[in-house]
């Protein structure tokens, strides 16, 4: 009876710290857009959004967006939902995050980052400043 306690519970927290993978891997790759390493952004987020954004008009759209900005100040969460389906996307595993954050060259904005669960590992394909 006690081992089987001891195994409940380990499946227990297991599929809790499964169940906040995503914070870790959305953390990540928000550092290497703070840190200005696009390229490597690039290459952290789905193939499907690959296929729909090159890594040359990747590089540019945050050339011309994000690094104006200048350094986070501090970046809060604000809201993060799961979902199974998103528009234009197959029907999957996703978590959309909002962050309020601060920039050097901007006050107040709202960053949204949208992830999909793909053969267990989070990848970023979607990111907005507002």
């Amino acid at each position: 009876m006690k081992q089987l306690l001891i195994l409940i519970c380990f499946i227990a927290f297991s599929a809790v710290a499964n169940d906040k993978a995503y914070e870790q891997s959305a953390n990540n790759w928000l550092e290497l857009i703070d840190s200005g390493e696009y390229q490597a952004s690039w290459q952290d987020t789905s193939d499907r959004f690959k296929n729909q954004v090159s890594e040359a008009q990747w590089q540019l759209a945050l050339e011309q967006v994000r690094t104006p900005l200048g350094k986070v100040v501090k970046r809060s969460p604000l809201d993060s939902t799961r979902h199974t389906s998103l528009p234009g996307m197959p029907d999957g595993t996703y978590q959309v995050m909002q962050f309020s954050t601060q920039y050097e060259n901007k006050r107040e904005s709202i960053e949204t980052l949208s992830m999909t669960l793909i053969d267990g590992k989070w990848q970023a394909i979607g990111y907005f400043i507002k």
